[in-house]
């Protein structure tokens, strides 16, 4: 399957939320997946090499540079975020979501309504780690609630744990 990895690339993520996106990719990686993500994380990069599969990223022209980092992606440039996040959704079967700030609420809510307006009912997995998502939830369920989105909008999303990675 191939799937999109949506997380923080901030330099000074958490501790905790680090070891846990590399603990996704090497999971995924085991189960023969195929991984896409929006840029090259220069922290990221040791676990990228260890994968049996290379993961393609897709970046834009502004962090072209960032392509030094890697010897073993396949390197993607684009435009702009709009054109990066619509080739990642164009690129894979579901999209996976871990912890992560503006950018990916962004690109979660462009997943999200891709999702809506295909045919193919593709998943959104939100790994739920620390609560980090329960309030984006809530917001989903107060705009269901007041009749601003359809209920189709909270079918296509599964909320996970680190465990049920393992289930993908």
């Amino acid at each position: 399957m191939k799937i999109f990895v949506a997380h923080s690339f901030s330099e000074n993520l958490n501790e905790k939320y680090y070891e846990q996106i590399c603990s996704v990719f090497k999971i995924l990686d085991k189960k023969n997946h195929s991984l896409f993500v929006g840029g090259l994380h220069v922290k990221l990069q040791d676990v990228y090499d260890q994968l049996m599969n290379p993961i393609t990223c897709y970046s834009i022209v502004k962090y072209e540079e960032e392509k030094k980092y890697s010897t073993t992606c396949n390197y993607i440039v684009t435009e702009n975020p709009i054109l990066r996040t619509n080739a990642l959704i164009n690129a894979t079967d579901c999209a996976l979501f871990l912890p992560g700030g503006s950018g990916t609420l962004a690109e979660f809510f462009s997943v999200l309504e891709s999702y809506k307006a295909s045919d193919e009912k593709k998943k959104i997995y939100l790994v739920n780690i620390n609560h980090h998502y329960d309030l984006l939830l809530d917001y989903l369920h107060f705009l269901n609630n007041e009749q601003f989105n359809q209920a189709i909008d909270l079918e296509l999303i599964q909320v996970i744990t680190m465990e049920d990675i393992k289930k993908i």
